[in-house]
C-alpha cells in the first residue's frame, strides 16, 4: 500500500509571505493552518 503524504511550502502557504524573516517574532502562521494539519493527518496523511 502507498502511504499518502503532502508537502506544504512555507512562505504564503502555512505563514504569511511577508519575504525573508530572519526573526522568530516576524513569523506568523496563516489563520486555520493547524486545524487543516489536524484534518489531513486524521484522513491518512502522512505530513
Amino acid at each position: 500500500m502507498q502511504k499518502k503524504i503532502i508537502y506544504l511550502d512555507r512562505d504564503g502557504v502555512i505563514n504569511e509571505d511577508f519575504g525573508y524573516v530572519s526573526k522568530i517574532e516576524n513569523f506568523k502562521f496563516v489563520n486555520g493552518v493547524f486545524e487543516a494539519c489536524k484534518e489531513f493527518l486524521a484522513l491518512g496523511y502522512e505530513i
